[in-house]
């Protein structure tokens, strides 16, 4: 279920972000982001929390899927330690995002909310400047996705 409403002015600041980039199917994704979290531990990093993920392709059915997976770390950069394809940011920001929550997401609301949140960039004159980034917490054993985009204010 997508609450139809914005949070505005957030912004998503992480010290110690690892990150890599993965085209995968919509079916392989669950697998992916376990793997991707277990590879980060193998190499010798503390998770600190929280995973979080862009979609930097369309949702488009039987087609795959580009993103690009995030997680913070305790520890500074390990010379060495994670393969190449991984990506190390002693900092990693987003500033000025507008942002909406989906209660228990499923493909169809996660869609959705995408939309709604598109919608509401264009109608406030907002440009894009990132890809929605994805967040998702359990809260009374309920889930919720947030879904965050980078803007310009205009």
């Amino acid at each position: 279920m997508l609450f139809k409403n914005v949070g505005e002015y957030q912004d998503i600041q992480y010290r110690n972000v690892i990150s890599r980039y993965y085209t995968v199917s919509p079916e392989e994704m669950p697998d992916t982001y376990n793997a991707f979290l277990d590879e980060v531990r193998k190499a010798g990093y503390t998770l600190l929390g929280p995973f979080f993920y862009t979609i930097n392709s369309k949702l488009e059915e039987n087609q795959d899927v580009l993103m690009e997976l995030f997680i913070p770390v305790e520890e500074e950069y390990i010379e060495g330690a994670l393969p190449e394809d991984f990506l190390y940011h002693s900092l990693f920001q987003v500033l000025n995002t507008v942002s909406t929550r989906i209660l228990e997401p499923d493909d169809e609301s996660v869609t959705e909310g995408i939309s709604f949140l598109a919608g509401y960039i264009y109608y406030q004159g907002h440009c894009e400047l990132t890809p929605p980034f994805f967040f998702t917490t359990t809260i009374d054993e309920k889930f919720y996705t947030d879904i965050k985009v980078g803007v310009l204010k205009e």
